[in-house]
């Protein structure tokens, strides 16, 4: 069974959630660029009827914590790079957990003034209480949890950058019609992983 959170810990998660509120983020996947950019330093924002973000402009020039990630894929569209596709995965993951903890915790804090009134009333509310408590308790497990699948996104996206990083550094050749490429084991080596087969080049 989850433990509840210590009020301590809920006291930080909503410093946090305040954090996030006053400081949107935009999640981007353009032309091989993936990129969060802080809200406020977009322009020309257009929103569609519920509010949400349809379109904008990145600005002429931002400060460099203005653009939170910026990381450059091979593919511009899903399903066309498996390296690309869990780089998109882990970077979204991490963006839809970090804008759906403020509404959790939204959720927290009505349960709990639900909670709090229904303990004013007598016997009536006394089966009501216990539900609602546990629900409460419930959605504080779900919040220690997305704070862990936070963490492990951040690594994982941590590593796949650095993967990207050393793909870039391996050397490219030129053959005779001018075409680049690169040699498969030189790739795999520099992505840590045993190259397929022994061969020769």
């Amino acid at each position: 069974m989850t433990e509840s959170l210590r009020p301590e810990q809920l006291a930080e998660y909503r410093a946090l959630a305040e954090q996030i509120a006053a400081d949107p983020w935009v999640l981007s996947d353009c032309e091989g660029w993936l990129k969060i950019w802080r809200e406020s330093a977009l322009t020309h924002i257009v929103r569609d009827e519920s509010g949400e973000i349809d379109g904008f402009s990145e600005p002429s020039s931002h400060r460099v914590t203005d653009l939170v990630v910026e990381i450059e894929l091979d593919s511009w569209d899903p399903g066309e790079n498996k390296t690309d596709d869990e780089i998109r995965t882990n970077i979204g993951s991490l963006f839809t957990a970090r804008e759906a903890l403020p509404a959790l915790l939204a959720e927290v804090a009505r349960l709990t003034a639900r909670v709090a009134e229904l303990e004013k009333s007598e016997e009536a509310g006394h089966r009501v209480i216990a539900r609602m408590s546990r629900e409460a308790r419930g959605l504080e497990g779900e919040l220690v949890r997305r704070q862990r699948r936070i963490a492990d996104l951040a690594d994982r996206a941590e590593t796949a950058q650095d993967k990207v990083q050393r793909a870039e550094t391996v050397k490219c050749w030129t053959n005779e019609d001018g075409k680049r490429f690169v040699f498969a084991e030189d790739l795999a080596e520099a992505l840590g992983y045993e190259p397929s087969n022994g061969g020769d080049r």
